[in-house]
């Protein structure tokens, strides 16, 4: 029998509950929130890659504070990989914070949807395991 259909039966041993636990538990850790240090930084990056408005020290702290508030609860992997994939399409100008919320989104859809599926096959191994 296939690892996926032990599990679907109930049927893994604690060795294999552990390693999905194991798996769950690193998902988790990336989906944290990034720092404001981070997501200053992907910024930092992706903004050397297009023209920019001159700003004053002031006009920066501004426009950073605007998108750390705009990007607030994103996971730093995910919003490292929107960031490259706007730098790698044919946009010349630096996106606004919805354009790159909209690369966002689904990728955090999707990575919620696994835990919460890993969540219900962990519940459900340890059911059967009693």
């Amino acid at each position: 029998m296939k690892p996926l259909d032990e599990l679907k039966a109930g049927l893994a041993d604690p060795e294999t509950l552990g390693g999905v636990k194991q798996a769950l538990a690193q998902t988790m850790k990336l989906s944290q929130p990034a720092s404001r240090e981070e997501i200053v930084m992907e910024l930092e990056a992706l903004a050397t890659h297009h023209p920019h408005q001159d700003r004053d020290e002031v006009g920066w702290k501004l426009w950073a504070n605007a998108w750390v508030q705009d990007l607030t609860g994103v996971p730093a992997d995910i919003l490292r990989s929107a960031c490259v994939q706007w730098r790698r399409n044919d946009d010349a100008f630096m996106p606004k914070p919805g354009k790159l919320l909209r690369l966002i989104e689904p990728i955090v859809a999707a990575r919620n949807g696994i835990l919460q599926r890993g969540e219900r096959v962990v519940q459900d191994m340890e059911k059967s395991a009693d």
